[in-house]
């Protein structure tokens, strides 16, 4: 099988399951959950995971991915990648790691974290916070504000939520993208 890149020394496959998956997606954003990966991948990847590229099965052909979170000590992170995945055949994905001189891309660039979203009004992962009021939207560059007594909690489904007790707490945002 074809690699992506020499300068790339490793890459693990992952592979989304048919029987997971109700209906054929094109350009999906798919979740992956970094400490799910053997414990090889966190001692060859950068500290800040700048180093993470995502490509399709055929081991070459890079797509955007967004890169949350990666804490090598704690051998966790989460990356989100657009994919074309399917019902009916299992759909694999590799993800190429250890490039000591690899940066991690603009959030504008074509394999950046816009792109995964941009079909998307918004998207806000909560685990960026730290107990500031800004909330950083990877759709785009409307980011929002925390109002009320809104908290961040480590109990949401995939990493941390917000949440909002129905008085007063809510996320402003000033410039929302219409049309999408």
């Amino acid at each position: 099988m074809a690699w992506y890149n020499a300068s790339w020394l490793n890459r693990i496959k992952i592979t989304i399951d048919k029987d997971k998956v109700f209906a054929d997606h094109t350009g999906y954003p798919c979740y992956l959950d970094l400490s799910l990966l053997p414990a090889a991948f966190f001692t060859h990847t950068q500290n800040t995971g700048g180093d993470i590229r995502i490509t399709n099965s055929d081991g070459t052909t890079e797509i955007a991915r967004e890169l949350v979170a990666c804490d090598t000590t704690a051998k966790t992170g989460e990356v989100h990648f657009l994919g074309n995945i399917s019902s009916s055949s299992d759909t694999d994905f590799y993800v190429y790691y250890n490039n000591a001189a690899a940066s991690d891309y603009a959030t504008t660039n074509t394999y950046g974290r816009n792109a995964v979203w941009a079909a998307y009004k918004t998207c806000f992962h909560f685990n960026a916070l730290s107990g500031g009021t800004t909330i950083i939207d990877s759709a785009n560059t409307s980011n929002g504000t925390k109002n009320g007594d809104a908290a961040i909690s480590s109990s949401g489904k995939m990493t941390n939520c917000i949440t909002l007790d129905g008085t007063g707490d809510y996320i402003r945002q000033a410039n929302i993208v219409t049309g999408k």
